[in-house]
């Protein structure tokens, strides 16, 4: 993984918006997987003023939602889909039909993610993966198992993941998730992650180590031969 650490998450997110731009320059039409959160928060506002400045081209982009909580309203406030649309939909200035979401209130979760698992094979390969690091270091909703599933597919959430601040600030219990796999998120073309906030130091330096585990299932990045890892220097410093 090419590394970069930056002063702190204002830098680090302004590097991040910074490349993503010029990746979306060369190719308008670019796939592009969207993680959620407060990683890549501040990177998608950013880009929205470069939108509304004329230095962001966004309406051939197509949008794809890295993963979702199950069992809640579709936009429910802590919902990765209300998230986008808030973050993207709205602030990007996008058509609502340039981004793909999971329904998080789908009557079958499974078929929800063959849904999914079929668009991805219809516009796939991604061409940039954004992700964060989880702070049990999964990749998407790819959770910490003896064995990890390649497709998309039904998550069942171990308690980090339960205590989501997603899900915990808006008082919402959730089990399970639905999420690309690690074929879908390794068979990207570019993947941008995005490593800052508290509680990440354990992970993020077994992630250095350069091993690989289903413990960690972001250690699997570490096979992709295009990772940009953007690094909040406090973490780095263990802060």
């Amino acid at each position: 993984m090419a590394t970069e650490i930056y002063a702190d998450y204002e830098a680090m997110s302004q590097a991040a918006a910074a490349h993503l731009k010029q990746v979306v320059a060369e190719k308008p039409d670019a796939l592009i997987c969207l993680a959620t959160g407060s990683s890549p928060s501040r990177l998608y506002e950013i880009l929205a003023v470069a939108k509304q400045q004329g230095d962001f081209q966004t309406d051939k982009l197509r949008l794809l939602a890295l993963d979702e909580w199950y069992g809640v309203p579709r936009l429910h406030p802590c919902t990765c889909a209300f998230f986008l649309q808030q973050h993207i939909v709205e602030q990007w200035g996008i058509n609502p039909e340039q981004l793909t979401t999971f329904n998080a209130e789908a009557d079958d979760a499974y078929a929800e993610c063959e849904r999914i698992q079929q668009y991805l094979d219809d516009n796939g390969p991604i061409d940039v993966c954004i992700l964060g690091l989880g702070q049990n270091g999964h990749l998407g909703l790819n959770e910490p198992a003896a064995t990890l599933k390649p497709d998309v597919h039904v998550a069942e959430l171990d308690e980090r993941s339960q205590g989501h601040a997603m899900l915990s600030e808006n008082g919402v219990e959730v089990k399970q998730g639905m999420t690309i796999g690690l074929s879908g998120i390794l068979g990207s073309k570019e993947i941008m992650m995005l490593i800052t906030g508290d509680d990440k130091e354990e992970v993020y330096q077994f992630l250095l180590a350069g091993q690989i585990s289903t413990s960690i299932p972001a250690s699997f990045l570490h096979v992709h031969p295009n990772v940009e890892t953007f690094i909040d220097e406090e973490i780095d410093q263990g802060d």
